[in-house]
């Protein structure tokens, strides 16, 4: 029997799901949206009387998606802090910024995201989650989670490249291997403590984790929600109003920087929902229903 979690309009499970925060989430035929975070399997869908979970533990499932904030408040104090925002706001109705409770997950998931395409990015996720435990049972049979660290730390870099992560495949076993030896899942939850600036110097001492990437594993999985993480999506949706003397020209990391770096200044902790918000409209072209192809 399903579990209503969220009211109607409260969340919409495409472009949250679906929408470049977490991997490896699918909708079946009939809507029915499944995925893992941590170990725990869920299964999600939608009718008029809002959002119902029909496979999973309610509370963590609400934790999950954050489920004790409103997105009017949320919306309010964004517009109010800067104007210009609004329609990108209005466009991202029912867009909720996730907190999934696995950081070693958002770790690897987000490993593979790097120059890469989402049917890529979801081949190797599902590559990854297909060495790691069963987590739950579905109408196909088990649903497996992800690999714990040491084990993708143990895999070799051949066996990575034959089955298509490129030069990630030298880079995500060593990356396991740093966090491992600095105390594995234990230190990546214990960056959640850190200052922000503190946390993401450290994400970046990781192999293949650049200051982009760094940034989403610090929104994403270490709940640090100034991270603002730019890629060409925000950038060509927050340089008219934040940086427009840079309108037409090219997005770079020095540049990007400086984005962040503004957003912060005028959202504070709620900069991460501001570029969740622009990066939304973009990348669902402005409120239709046609998905541009996101490149994080």
């Amino acid at each position: 029997m399903s579990v209503p979690v969220l009211g109607p309009g409260q969340f919409d499970l495409a472009r949250s799901l679906g929408g470049g925060q977490v991997f490896g989430w699918r909708a079946d035929s009939h809507g029915v949206w499944s995925g893992v975070d941590g170990d725990r399997a869920y299964s999600v869908h939608q009718t008029s009387l809002g959002t119902h979970l029909d496979a999973g533990n309610a509370a963590e499932f609400r934790r999950f998606c954050q489920a004790h904030i409103s997105l009017e408040d949320v919306r309010r104090e964004l517009v109010m802090r800067c104007p210009s925002i609004l329609s990108a706001v209005e466009s991202a109705q029912g867009v909720r910024l996730l907190r999934p409770s696995c950081a070693s997950q958002v770790l690897l998931s987000f490993a593979c995201t790097s120059n890469n395409q989402l049917p890529r990015i979801d081949q190797m996720v599902e590559t990854l989650r297909s060495i790691g435990p069963t987590v739950g049972a579905g109408g196909g049979g088990p649903i497996q989670g992800f690999p714990s660290l040491e084990h993708v730390a143990g895999l070799g870099e051949d066996w990575l490249r034959e089955r298509g992560f490129g030069y990630r495949a030298s880079s995500l076993p060593k990356a396991c291997r740093q966090v491992v030896e600095r105390g594995g899942e234990e230190w990546l939850q214990s960056l959640k403590d850190c200052p922000y600036e503190q946390a993401r110097l450290q994400l970046c001492q990781l192999a293949g984790i650049g200051p982009k990437l760094a940034d989403c594993i610090a929104l994403y999985g270490l709940w640090h929600g100034e991270a603002v993480p730019v890629d060409t999506h925000l950038w060509q949706a927050a340089v008219p109003i934040f940086a427009s003397h840079w309108a037409g020209t090219p997005f770079g990391p020095m540049k990007g920087a400086a984005l962040a770096k503004e957003m912060r200044s005028v959202f504070g902790e709620l900069a991460g929902w501001a570029q969740l918000f622009l990066f939304s409209a973009r990348l669902f072209d402005h409120g239709s229903r046609r998905r541009v192809q996101p490149k994080r």
